[in-house]
């Protein structure tokens, strides 16, 4: 079994366990929560994280600045700006829009960063993914009710094809079955 996490921003993240033999797929500035990223995963531009993060003394940029991935993933419309700080291993991926069907080596997108780091990783061949930080609890524009069901889908559907997608929970040591529809 090849095992992932993928840490978002939510509040959840401050609970994913640090494990060596897992590989940490961050997007944005998950970093806030201390925990080593091995690959970060960009789709929006750096000017999206100009405002303070819960570090109050950092902006959330400050934040994705001084992460330390082994590989930045993002965008090739993004591959300038990103460059401007992470200078190393760039990977550049197309995505499209989710349309609730997995199509070899495609890599997909919603309103949600974190979804589109669960497809990579599904498209990197991770047969076990664990979503933390990703419970659009404080989110300031999507709500579980909306983000939610695209997850689901996806994690059905991967399901399918051999691969669990759970949703990190830290009272427990493994991890509960993501969202249902």
């Amino acid at each position: 079994m090849k095992t992932c996490f993928i840490i978002g921003c939510g509040e959840t993240g401050k609970y994913m366990p640090v494990l060596d033999s897992v590989t940490v797929i961050g997007v944005n500035d998950a970093a806030k929560f201390g925990k080593p990223i091995d690959i970060l995963l960009f789709i929006n531009r750096p000017r999206h994280f100009n405002e303070r993060s819960e570090l109050e003394h950092l902006t959330r940029l400050e934040v994705i600045k001084s992460t330390k991935p082994k590989k930045v993933v993002t965008l090739p419309s993004l591959l300038v700006e990103w460059s401007t700080w992470f200078t190393g291993n760039i990977e550049l991926i197309t995505v499209t829009r989710w349309r609730k069907q997995i199509r070899p080596n495609e890599t997909y997108h919603v309103d949600s960063s974190p979804f589109t780091a669960m497809s990579y990783a599904f498209n990197q061949g991770y047969t076990e993914i664990v979503l933390w930080g990703v419970d659009f609890i404080n989110h300031r524009y999507l709500k579980a009710e909306t983000s939610s069901p695209a997850f689901s889908q996806f994690a059905m559907e991967a399901g399918k094809l051999g691969c669990k997608i759970y949703k990190g929970h830290h009272n427990q040591k493994l991890n509960l079955p993501i969202w249902t529809v």
